[in-house]
């Protein structure tokens, strides 16, 4: 989605910005004349590039030149788990719980 749409700027809707980390939408007058006669407030935009670990808007561009979109699950939030390779040998059931024979008659 950040591929498909422009870099928000002042005169841009339906946008993503970078700076704020979201994806922007064109707000019709008639939902701000209901949210003020609600009385809602709208919450002022908080800085969250660094913190939620989200790409510009020129690297997702390049990616999605480049045919290397698919790198844009290492953004917004991603941590790295490790996860066990096929070729690490894989630990036995009695392995993983020596000592406790409670465990291993319940699970092995």
């Amino acid at each position: 989605m950040a591929a498909s749409l422009p870099a928000c700027s002042k005169t841009s809707y339906d946008c993503y910005n970078d700076k704020f980390c979201r994806f922007c939408f064109s707000h019709a007058d008639e939902y701000w004349a209901l949210e003020a006669a609600m009385g809602i407030k709208i919450p002022k935009c908080m800085e969250a590039a660094s913190t939620l670990n989200c790409p510009k808007k020129h690297d997702v561009d390049l990616w999605h030149q480049s045919g290397l979109l698919s790198k844009v699950h290492l953004f917004w939030g991603h941590n790295d788990l490790p996860l066990p390779h096929e070729d690490l040998p894989v630990p036995t059931c009695q392995q993983l719980y020596a000592g406790d024979a409670a465990a291993i008659a319940k699970h092995c």
